[in-house]
């Protein structure tokens, strides 16, 4: 038995750890030359540094934090976690709860959260199908005023309107199988209790600290790993075009496995098997639309910031998406310069996409001043990085795509994808992909072997 993994992030390493320790075979391929994915260490000014906001929250599930804490070995800091909204000239908590929300608005403003609740009560309205209607229908117009309608457009490019309730789903929490009411009672509830002791961790030298000691460990346990891999195309089988049997790499050289498991961006997996003629799926086409992520990172001096490790700008008039201080996270509180991380979630043919990167830095500069999120912060040096297609778009065919691409691509039986690019949780963090990562490895680990015994009788 022999699996092929593509991809090496937390998810595919998870999956390549869980299956060699279960004494199957697996290669790992990986297109860039080092593992971790998107949730990778990067080093910038003599300092390493997440490549983005990631927050690892260990404690959310058992499994997750048995394997991980197994594998750092207390080499990790535990932190609290400090994420805001700024919307309207006002900071919130993120997410924000009840207490924070009427602490932060004026009495007036408290009153029409309390009528939009009391009037959304009263008023029948049938879900659409839309984000800006679910919001309103369980939390009433003027909180989807106040937080959600300049949101959906800065994240999406798109209304409330025309973006599918899943995303309000998952950003409340409704995808979990709590109603909203729910929700604001549980909250209300933990915090009369205090049970709010989530265990954010850091691994000492960063998240790439993790990856890559997973990595040594399965290649210990006898995976193999193909860094900087070249894919040039993913073969069926000549006789059972169904099954893909043929892993091709652009030099010609090919390894033929039993399963292969996907956890890279589907695009890109559905380029590898386009360019397979041998079965009538072969000319698969994803339809699911993505929203790019122009990231610059600072080296700056300031003076008294607002506490916070990341900001979520939900304003309208500040074109920045979020901004995240790496200085507060704390084994870098005492540098003597910062790195702040702006992204800018935009299309391709948006000004912040498209601009050079000099005039982006003076747009970045001003779009900062707006925020009063740092005194008088200098910019001393910076980086770029382009992501393309960053992140799934829920727009009002988002669902109807997915499920018609994954019900074509159930039709290769060894086939498996899974990670953050498979869910349809707009929250998806390091700790579900890992999760999904073992949940996948047990049941082919189970799978294999049922297989092995019925060979034997």
């Amino acid at each position: 038995m022999k699996i092929a993994v593509i991809g090496a992030g937390p998810a595919g390493l998870t999956i390549a750890h869980q299956l060699t320790n279960k004494n199957i075979k697996v290669d790992i391929y990986e297109t860039a030359p080092e593992v971790g994915g998107f949730a990778k260490s990067i080093e910038l000014w003599g300092r390493k540094i997440e490549i983005g906001p990631h927050f690892f929250n260990v404690s959310k599930i058992r499994s997750v934090e048995k394997l991980v804490m197994g594998i750092l070995k207390d080499k990790f800091s535990i932190y609290k976690r400090q994420t805001f909204i700024l919307t309207n000239n006002k900071i919130f908590s993120y997410p924000p709860s009840p207490f924070n929300i009427i602490k932060q608005l004026s009495i007036l403003g408290t009153v029409k959260v309390i009528w939009g609740f009391i009037k959304q009560s009263f008023i029948t309205k049938q879900p659409d199908g839309t984000a800006e209607t679910f919001i309103k229908i369980y939390l009433g117009d003027y909180l989807y005023a106040f937080f959600f309608e300049s949101f959906c457009k800065k994240l999406w490019g798109l209304a409330g309107n025309q973006v599918s309730d899943v995303f309000a789903k998952s950003l409340i929490s409704f995808n979990q199988g709590y109603s909203p009411h729910k929700i604001i009672l549980n909250k209300l509830s933990n915090f009369r209790n205090g049970a709010y002791d989530e265990t954010y961790i850091h691994p000492n030298g960063g998240l790439s600290a993790l990856w890559n000691a997973m990595k040594v460990e399965t290649e210990l346990q006898g995976g193999r790993f193909f860094l900087s891999a070249d894919i040039a195309s993913i073969n069926c089988s000549l006789t059972e075009p169904d099954k893909i049997e043929q892993l091709v790499l652009a030099d010609g050289s090919f390894e033929t496995y039993d399963y292969v498991i996907s956890t890279i961006p589907i695009d890109r997996f559905l380029k590898y098997l386009k360019a397979n003629t041998q079965n009538e799926s072969a000319n698969l086409q994803s339809t699911i639309k993505y929203r790019n992520d122009r990231l610059l990172y600072l080296k700056v001096s300031y003076e008294a910031p607002v506490a916070a490790q990341c900001f979520y700008i939900y304003s309208k008039e500040i074109s920045i998406t979020r901004v995240t201080n790496f200085d507060a996270f704390e084994e870098f509180a005492q540098s003597e310069f910062s790195i702040l991380l702006i992204e800018f979630w935009c299309d391709k043919n948006d000004e912040v996409w498209n601009a050079p990167l000099n005039a982006l830095l003076e747009i970045t500069a001003k779009e900062l001043d707006k925020t009063n999120l740092f005194k008088n912060l200098k910019i001393l040096d910076v980086k770029e990085k382009k992501v393309e297609n960053a992140f799934q778009i829920p727009d009002l065919n988002f669902i109807k795509n997915r499920n018609t691409l994954f019900e074509k691509l159930s039709a290769y039986d060894n086939l498996y994808v899974t990670g953050r690019n498979a869910a349809v949780n707009f929250n998806y963090g390091m700790e579900n992909a890992i999760m999904d990562g073992i949940t996948l490895a047990g049941d082919l680990s189970k799978m294999v072997q049922k297989n092995s015994k019925m060979e034997m009788i």
